[in-house]
């Protein structure tokens, strides 16, 4: 279960991380959100905050994938099996999501 914490804390310190720069970055880039219409913002959102969770997902598995926990009772090799091939849907909801913002 090490592993497991191991990967939420990593997980959450990339996004503390990554976060505000992707944020700072979409502003300067002009990728925000604007008020208007049925929006209840007040102001211009940046729009790509999707993008830092899932970058801190791939970086704490990428990791985690190549830290030493081979002999902790945990499969790790079988959870890296099961991610890779649901890889490229989570491409897509992310692309969906990050086009619909």
């Amino acid at each position: 279960m090490l592993v497991l914490f191991d990967l939420a804390s990593l997980a959450l310190l990339f996004a503390l991380v990554l976060t505000p720069l992707l944020r700072d970055g979409g502003r300067r880039l002009g990728l925000l959100d604007r008020p208007g219409g049925r929006k209840i913002h007040k102001r211009p959102v940046p729009r790509i905050g999707g993008l830092a969770v899932a970058l801190a997902y791939a970086g704490a598995l990428g990791f985690v994938a190549f830290a030493p926990y081979r002999n902790v009772g945990f499969d790790l090799d079988r959870l890296i099996a099961t991610v890779v091939p649901l890889a490229p849907a989570l491409a897509l909801v992310l692309a969906t999501g990050l086009t619909d913002d």
